[in-house]
């Protein structure tokens, strides 16, 4: 709905040039006077005494009032013949069917504007109305805080103001429970954001391993409830400070001598371990080496996706190893290059029996040194 815009009516009223003459006996002519020398008859000198003529107060108090009663009878007269021009009111039924903002809208598309253009004469973007979430008053110590708060930003941080007709929703309890999103400050995936899986209504202990759904590589990793923060909290700001003062005195390559040495090879199954590879959107993804265009640099294709991600660094990946059964090949060591089938592994120790398929012997190797074999033949 549109309702076009009314033009300018008003116009100034000019004043009308006087075009008669004046007449000749207004003409004002200057004439000197003589003042006489001596005193003068009959003309008394000094303070004159008047005294104001009899009924004369009255008959002024009688044309203010009569004036005020005139004043009051033409404003009644104008005010009755507004009334007759203006239509009736609106019941309730049409605000209903034009709401205030509806009809606001509908004057502002009959001058001009459009859906999501800036209103103002150097308006670039439409910027959005916004307003503060109130504080409570007498909130002091011990105080219960407000049921319903801002929604968090797309950051994680905690927000004070919300835009016009945006709901505020339930307080985050505290503790960790399904449905939050809370922050890894310890262990191996430290650093990251995530999802808490499971029930809403259940919060868990320390100690409890709980699922987390990574945001941004959407992988479901397990934690145990100690090592996760409160977005916005004090643990996540000193986790957060601890890892970026390890990453200095690391390195940004980071791992040991022997991790360093060149072990990548085409037909193998990997695993992405950086945090910061494409913003983490691939951390934890597998992923066939399907090409080695340097000693530590490979091409990769995504298991999940099938998507092909170019001059990817060794030390972005880490080994993937099979379940028992599964083929395996050595990518470390003396018997680097020798391809077997892995019996059994020890995630504690890090080792694993593989039986050679050329000689068909036992040999015990670390975890390291081995990767799943995604090739036909030797």
């Amino acid at each position: 709905m549109v309702i076009p815009r009314l033009e300018n009516s008003w116009k100034p009223e000019k004043r009308m040039k006087n075009l008669m003459s004046a007449p000749e006996d207004s003409v004002q002519e200057f004439v000197g006077e003589v003042l006489p020398a001596g005193p003068v008859e009959g003309v008394q000198y000094g303070l004159s005494v008047r005294s104001s003529k009899a009924g004369g107060g009255g008959s002024v108090k009688m044309d203010i009032m009569e004036a005020r009663e005139l004043r009051a009878k033409l404003d009644k007269e104008a005010l009755v013949d507004h009334l007759e021009f203006l239509p009736e009111s609106a019941s309730l039924a049409a605000y209903d069917a034009m709401p205030v903002e509806k009809f606001g809208q509908a004057l502002l598309l009959g001058m001009g504007w459009r859906d999501g253009r800036g209103i103002g004469r150097r308006a670039t973007e439409d910027v959005k109305a916004t307003e503060f979430v109130r504080r409570p008053e007498r909130l002091g110590l011990g105080a219960a805080k407000p049921d319903l708060v801002a929604p968090v930003g797309p950051d994680g941080k905690v927000r004070h103001r919300v835009e016009i007709g945006e709901k505020l929703v339930e307080r985050a309890k505290r503790g960790v429970y399904g449905g939050k999103v809370m922050t890894i400050v310890s262990g191996r995936h430290a650093g990251l954001r995530g999802e808490v899986l499971g029930r809403k209504d259940k919060v868990a202990n320390p100690g409890e391993v709980v699922g987390v759904k990574l945001a941004g590589s959407g992988e479901t990793v397990e934690v145990d409830a100690k090592n996760l923060a409160d977005v916005g909290s004090v643990e996540e700001e000193n986790a957060m400070k601890r890892l970026k003062e390890l990453r200095i005195q690391r390195g940004d390559g980071g791992g040991d001598d022997e991790r360093a040495r060149p072990w990548l090879r085409s037909q193998i199954r990997v695993r992405v371990v950086s945090k910061r590879f494409q913003g983490g959107r691939l951390y934890l993804k597998k992923g066939r080496v399907i090409d080695v265009v340097a000693p530590t640099v490979c091409h990769i294709v995504l298991d999940e996706s099938g998507d092909l991600v170019e001059e990817v660094k060794q030390e972005y990946l880490e080994t993937a190893i099979p379940k028992p059964g599964g083929r395996v090949i050595v990518v470390g060591g003396k018997l680097r290059g020798s391809i077997g089938k892995l019996l059994e592994r020890d995630s504690k120790k890090q080792v694993a029996v593989v039986q050679m398929e050329e000689s068909f012997e036992m040999a015990t190797l670390d975890l390291d040194h081995l990767a799943e074999f995604t090739g036909d033949g030797a």
